[in-house]
């Protein structure tokens, strides 16, 4: 259809540049999975195949599979441009969105149980092989291995017969009955052999980017004692001093220890439950691409990547106090959190000129980081905060943390822990005891958005009141600077940003800080949520909001910027909705790409999900360096874009690397 405006990745953004430099998920990924098929018994992909068709009574067919492997391959790049325009990823996340739908109904699966619910996933999906996704994977394998698919899954479907069609009811209990006695039995089999799989890749595969485990100085936990304890067994498995098997239980032994230290007992079952359940579906559907076509958004993306593209501002937004130059600035912070340790001193203190004080792991070793940097010049200090570690540059932090956010953040809250005694609660006249006294039955958060409390306490408390000292001309008293705050003589302001993950941790760290009244050293707080998922429910939300209007903090304000088709800041409360909507507090701003404004918005619209003619993934459309912080700068009507070079970035290329500045603005 002519009339029909199609926007698709620029192939260059799919180009692998090692394990470093590649910023595409999708780039990473692909090959990592052609290295496990090229090499199935290097890895043990043979005895993971036929550990799950036995599940299924088919054992005998892993062979006769893994002669189609053999057939010949595709290259890396070849699977890459073919799910790409095959659509793959967001086909299968719709399809099997529809199948846990079937599969986790109450009335027709069981939710509660997790490995049934896989395996009767997977069982559906096995014998349906005229749906979508084979199609694709027909497409993306190619020839000769791609025509062979389907053909050889009609071969393991089971005969069917008129005697069977008239018993289909009993037929269908007693099969069920017996993949759940099958599943009991074999599952655990082959789950050891999926683990065994990993530490292979762990082990051997040149395209997992592991600079934490490898003790690469990429890594920005490197220091921290959980990164030392993996990296020393796989130091040891890399050179036969233990066994493949012996490090695959050490690493799940260390897995499970290092979400209990930090206040998760996690099990296999809450993983799995975690991935399979009926929010899970829910979500899916909620999210799952529009069947709109939109023809003004192909032009927005492409008017923002070569630097054509404004932004205005409505009158409720402007009101709210929202800055468009401190946006650009905090934006720059928040998207330079996810680099290496050399790239973001680069950004940070090369380009912006801020100075590090000190970095910490918001919520574990391996978690999110947050900095404190000053600025000596404006008399400024500035705490950024990583969102979830992108997993495409640090395997083993990304698969924690998203591990953490599925389990711990889901839609189960829990309640906020006041840093007052309940004692204080009455006859104080603290910001706590107001709060605590209001709200300490009804404030809930949800913990894997949240930082620890600790954290607050021993790393953030201690850094910032290095920072004032800083700032004071002061650069020794360290023992005097992990006590109690010393008044400035000119109180500092103080700046906080985030994004995505970072967007909840940045609320949760602000709404400590005010309770814990760090704020009384600072002149002032401003802090920046780019993207950000939900922070708690409405009790908490309401606390937050009324204690920025409270007369016993400094001067503080929240702004919450989210983009159009961002799914992110509808996470959790979108598990528990069909419309999608969203309450997340004051104050809330959008990136309207279909009225070309940024506008104040609360509640929060329900969410949309991308055109049918925009082929923009989620991550895409959440990337701080190629959206967030390019549509920041469309707000600045006379932004010198002169200084802009074209990059590319999460399925997106364009002038998106400018030389942005923080002077004159904090």
């Amino acid at each position: 259809n002519d009339s029909v405006v199609l926007w698709e990745p620029p192939i260059e953004t799919m180009l692998y540049k090692g394990t470093n430099d590649t910023d595409d998920v999708m780039a990473v990924y692909v090959r990592v999975i052609h290295e496990i098929l090229s090499n199935m018994t290097l890895y043990g992909g043979d005895v993971v195949l036929e550990n799950l068709l036995d599940v299924y009574g088919q054992k005998p067919m892993a062979s006769t599979f893994m002669a189609l492997l053999n057939m010949g391959l595709p290259t890396a790049d070849e699977m890459i441009v073919r799910m790409w325009k095959t659509n793959l990823v967001s086909d299968a996340v719709n399809y099997f969105a529809s199948l846990m739908s079937d599969q986790l109904n109450p009335e027709t699966g069981n939710p509660d149980d997790p490995t049934s619910g896989i395996t009767a996933v997977l069982e559906a999906f096995f014998s349906d092989y005229d749906s979508i996704v084979w199609k694709d994977l027909t497409v993306v394998m190619g020839k000769p291995l791609g025509p062979s698919i389907i053909p050889f899954l009609k071969n393991m479907a089971p005969p069917q017969n008129a005697s069977a069609n008239a018993t289909s009811a009993a037929n269908d209990e007693a099969k069920a009955e017996e993949l759940k006695k099958r599943t009991d039995e074999l599952f655990p089999k082959f789950l050891d052999s999926l683990r065994l799989l990993g530490i292979k890749n762990l082990l051997y595969n040149p395209y997992l980017p592991i600079p934490c485990i490898k003790d690469d100085p990429y890594c920005p936990v490197i220091d921290e004692d959980y990164t030392r304890a993996f990296a020393q067994s796989y130091d040891l498995a890399s050179r036969g001093k233990i066994s493949e098997e012996r490090f695959a239980y050490d690493f799940q032994d260390a897995l499970f220890q290092y979400f209990n230290d930090f206040g998760s007992n996690l099990e296999i079952g809450d993983i799995l439950g975690g991935i399979v359940n009926n929010n899970t579906e829910r979500a899916g559907r909620i999210l799952s691409q529009d069947e709109t076509i939109d023809n003004h958004l192909p032009q927005v993306l492409n008017n923002l990547s070569d630097n054509t593209y404004a932004l205005a501002m409505t009158e409720e937004a402007a009101a709210s106090g929202y800055d468009a130059r401190l946006s650009v600035c905090m934006a720059n912070i928040s998207s330079a959190m996810y680099e290496s340790p050399e790239t973001r001193a680069k950004w940070l203190e090369g380009g912006l000129g801020l100075e590090l004080v000190d970095s910490f792991p918001m919520a574990g070793d391996l978690s999110s980081m947050g900095s404190v940097y000053v600025d000596r010049g404006q008399n400024a200090v500035v705490f950024g905060i990583e969102g979830i570690p992108v997993i495409h540059k640090y395997f083993q932090r990304g698969f924690f943390g998203w591990l953490s956010a599925l389990v711990n953040g889901g839609t189960n809250t829990q309640p906020f822990r006041f840093p007052c005694s309940e004692i204080d609660f009455k006859g104080n006249n603290s910001i706590c005891a107001h709060m605590g006294y209001k709200y300490y039955d009804t404030a809930e958060i949800y913990p894997g958005f949240a930082p620890l409390d600790d954290v607050m306490v021993t790393k953030l408390k201690p850094a910032l009141q290095k920072a004032v000292l800083i700032l004071e001309g002061s650069h020794g008293g360290s023992e005097n600077a992990t006590s109690t705050f010393r008044e400035a003589k000119e109180k500092p302001k103080l700046y906080i940003t985030g994004h995505s993950l970072g967007g909840p941790l940045a609320k949760h760290s602000l709404a400590q800080i005010l309770l814990r009244e760090y704020d009384q050293v600072f002149s002032s707080i401003t802090a920046y949520a780019f993207g950000g998922a939900m922070a708690g429910n409405d009790a908490y939300l309401s606390m937050v909001d009324e204690m920025l209007d409270s007369p016993l903090i400094v001067p503080t304000k929240l702004f919450q910027v989210v983009n159009s088709y961002d799914p992110w800041p509808y996470i959790p409360a979108v598990f528990g909705s069909e419309n999608g909507s969203v309450q997340k507090g004051n104050v809330t701003l959008i990136f309207d790409l279909e009225k070309d404004e940024l506008a104040k918005e609360e509640p929060l619209r329900p969410f949309k999900g991308m055109p049918a003619n925009v082929f923009l993934s989620f991550e895409g459309v959440h990337a701080p360096k190629t959206q967030y912080l390019p549509l920041a700068r469309s707000l600045v009507s006379d932004y010198d874009y002169s200084t802009c070079e074209e990059i590319c970035s999460v399925e997106q290329c364009g002038n998106y690397k400018c030389a942005d500045s923080c002077a004159g603005i904090l």
